[in-house]
């Protein structure tokens, strides 16, 4: 009997020290992923925090020059309104070193401004950045991380000298996803013009505001045929058809535009025609 009892108590203390183990192994493992979880999300903290001051630069850049000076327009370079500055600014405030020696694939190289998009209704400002992270640890498939910023630039505009030119028409243009209200069908920014050039030429193309061109997110396209562009946007694209370029102007009534802002351009060009 005594053999048998002194069977089951080694049994016994065999099995708590297999759960004691396995529940220290699972502690451990809870820890280290909380630990993973926070070093990823001190990471994001920090560029979200570099992405809006940058955002609120670039804006404030705009609102100021207002892209006058009294010549012309300023260029978006000029402005800091290009993808290069924005990398650069974010890369400044976030600190290289602290990027090239995290866990972002790339370093700060691996940070990309591809999505970003500058005044394309005329006032709304949205910066994207894209990057995939890469746990050192473990066979843990890369993590696609995506963060935005969104501004509205401010000119500084009289309202009610907007109201006076508001009221000079019965009717007005708007698009779908548009934030502004345009007084011209063929304002630039709804009544888009595609041009034809060569793919393999593309790179050495600029806008008429000194922007390079990249490929758009949407249509893919091939640069070894022929791709479209606009003068004013910063993509360039595979068919005319493409959905990113097609604005299709709604006509509305004046008193309809709700929270919309006049068009910067409109607004301009209407001011031009009353001399």
């Amino acid at each position: 009997m005594d053999k048998n009892k002194q069977t089951i108590r080694r049994t016994e203390r065999a099995s708590v020290t297999v759960e004691t183990s396995l529940i220290l192994f699972l502690f451990m493992m809870f820890f280290i992923c909380m630990m993973y979880f926070y070093i990823i999300l001190n990471l994001e903290i920090k560029i979200q925090t570099a992405l809006e001051q940058t955002a609120d630069t670039q804006a404030a850049y705009a609102a100021v020059s207002n892209y006058h000076d009294g010549k012309g327009s300023f260029s978006y370079i000029q402005c800091g309104l290009d993808q290069a500055f924005a990398k650069a600014n974010v890369i400044r405030l976030t600190g290289k070193n602290y990027l090239d020696n995290s866990w972002i694939k790339g370093g700060s190289g691996g940070l990309s401004f591809l999505k970003s998009s500058f005044l394309k209704d005329g006032v709304t400002l949205s910066l994207v950045v894209s990057y995939k992270i890469k746990i050192p640890f473990f066979s843990v498939p890369d993590i696609n991380i995506e963060q935005r910023a969104y501004r509205r630039v401010w000119y500084g505009e009289d309202t009610s000298n907007l109201k006076k030119v508001k009221n000079k028409q019965d009717t007005v243009y708007i698009t779908e996803s548009g934030v502004v209200y345009h007084l011209y069908e063929d304002c630039d920014y709804i009544d888009v013009k595609l041009r034809a050039v060569k793919g393999t030429e593309v790179s050495s193309l600029r806008n008429v505001d000194g922007s390079l061109y990249y490929p758009c997110e949407s249509c893919k396209p091939d640069i070894k045929g022929t791709v479209y562009i606009t003068s004013y946007g910063t993509r360039y694209h595979q068919s005319q058809e493409c959905s990113a370029v097609e604005k299709h102007p709604i006509q509305i009534s004046v008193d309809d535009t709700g929270n919309r802002d006049l068009c910067s351009k409109c607004e301009k060009k209407a001011e031009m025609e009353d001399g």
